[in-house]
């Protein structure tokens, strides 16, 4: 995850944009849940029911609604993943830590995007990040479920272009000097 990869290479990063990927773990419901749906998708079947089923719950309510060739085509990219692939997934996905810590030590600007549809990620999980990291700001898409950036992908575009255009200024107007020097990065954090 990207809070994995914070910990580790904090140095590597000059900004974030979280997108309906909450810090917190699983709860011991959702990880039986997780188990439960991992010995239904084993037996014959289950991988499509399993898939149906999430294309059902993470597109949101309203690309179901709306745009019904949204769930088609998100269902259809869930298909090129095998049950040797998907089962891996979801044992990560019930052992990931809990980086609700990690958020205090997140020194770089943060663009937090939640879906208002989101069930998995909810917009209270997603709001926590912006409340714990200390140059984070939160968005919430209401119409967006999980796969916000698919289901509404110019919302999304737009809120992390501005993100970007606020937190990065280019500078057109560094003197060849200081280039030459390497003492200026173009584009350096406001």
């Amino acid at each position: 995850t990207l809070y994995e990869y914070w910990r580790r290479y904090p140095q590597e990063m000059a900004a974030l944009v979280l997108t309906c990927g909450k810090p917190q773990p699983d709860t011991e419901a959702n990880r039986e849940t997780r188990r439960e749906s991992m010995r239904a998708a084993q037996q014959p079947g289950g991988l499509e029911k399993f898939f149906d089923h999430a294309a059902d719950t993470l597109v949101g309510a309203t690309a179901r609604r709306l745009s019904p060739e949204v769930r088609t085509a998100a269902r259809a990219m869930m298909d090129a993943l095998p049950l040797e692939a998907m089962l891996p997934v979801q044992r990560g996905l019930m052992q990931r830590p809990d980086s609700v810590p990690t958020l205090a030590t997140i020194q770089v600007p943060v663009c937090v995007l939640a879906g208002g549809e989101d069930p998995s990620s909810t917009p209270a999980e997603m709001r926590v990040i912006a409340e714990q990291a200390p140059h984070a700001e939160f968005h919430l898409l209401e119409d967006a479920g999980h796969y916000a950036p698919f289901e509404q992908p110019h919302k999304v575009a737009a809120f992390i272009g501005n993100f970007l255009d606020r937190k990065y200024k280019p500078q057109h107007f560094v003197s060849a000097a200081r280039k030459a020097s390497g003492a200026v990065r173009l584009g350096t954090p406001k």
